[in-house]
């Protein structure tokens, strides 16, 4: 099986790892915190601690790696992109997933496919600037890209229904914008998959993909929804201005290409599914662990 890189291990890389343990195939990842390196390696993932800026260390962490997922937002600092391509270009890595995000097209895109043509958000341009890099290399012929497009991720320990809990969750205006967001196992699930087609594609192949659930909702039917299932009061409402970028966009994904092309179901069809899941991943976490 292909070996499976990961730089920066977050959220989604974690999941990551453990389908990649799952299926018995071989996982290495790093992270700039010692704690998370330790817990990782307890868990039998072959884990260094590492700073992603470190060209010259990323790619002594990459050499003999087929596919590096790359899910590192691009932040204050700057962006980390341009120095992961490089890296996997010396050590020959043949294929990049990239977790980019749906904030390349406008913020009121109506219905979104593959198609779509992008007209990104001011946040969303550094995001359309990590994909011009990534196509860059693929256009030299060294490695294949596959860039995946996705709304918010939710989980185990992150979504509204955490928010909600918390009593941080507001909803922008009347909340009729829809929403499309994705479990990060079905994320993953697809990530992985595409890396591997793209590992045994034709160097220099690139694969642009939106990824959602099957039910965009408005954004007040979902928090409404979640509240529902976790027997708490409906969120109240904000001006529309007061809320995040991020709550007031009106796009609805739909993610059915990537999942014909790479013979896949979603494991959570809709947020029904994912939340329920959610909850119980969570009820079973030891007392220390969970974040009520």
């Amino acid at each position: 099986m292909n070996t499976l890189a990961i730089v920066g291990c977050g959220y989604v890389g974690e999941q990551a790892c453990a389908q990649a343990l799952a299926r018995g195939r071989a996982v290495r990842a790093s992270s700039r915190d010692a704690a998370k390196v330790a817990r990782l390696a307890g868990e039998g993932i072959a884990a260094v601690q590492l700073e992603p800026t470190d060209e010259a260390a990323v790619a002594a962490f990459l050499r003999g790696a087929d596919i590096l997922l790359h899910s590192i937002p691009p932040d204050a600092a700057g962006d980390v992109t341009p120095t992961l391509v490089r890296a996997a270009e010396f050590a020959g890595v043949r294929a990049c997933v990239y977790i980019g995000s749906t904030g390349v097209y406008a913020a009121d895109a109506g219905d979104v496919d593959d198609d779509t043509v992008v007209a990104p958000t001011p946040r969303g341009q550094s995001r359309l600037a990590a994909e011009r890099v990534l196509r860059e290399a693929a256009s030299r012929g060294s490695l294949s890209v596959g860039i995946l497009r996705v709304p918010a991720i939710y989980g185990p320990g992150r979504g509204v229904h955490m928010r909600l809990r918390e009593g941080g969750f507001f909803v922008p205006g009347e909340g009729n914008n829809f929403v499309s967001r994705i479990h990060v196992e079905d994320l993953v699930a697809v990530a992985l998959a595409l890396g591997d087609a793209l590992a045994a594609a034709t160097p220099g192949t690139v694969r642009v993909h939106v990824v959602g659930d099957a039910l965009p909702t408005t954004l007040r039917e979902h928090a409404d929804g979640v509240a529902e299932m976790l027997g708490l009061p409906p969120p109240p409402s904000v001006p529309a201005e007061r809320a995040p970028e991020t709550l007031r966009g009106n796009r609805r994904v739909n993610g059915a290409r990537v999942l014909g092309e790479l013979g896949l179901q979603l494991r959570h069809p809709t947020w029904r599914e994912g939340l329920a899941a959610c909850l119980a991943v969570e009820a079973a976490a030891p007392p220390s662990q969970r974040r009520l």
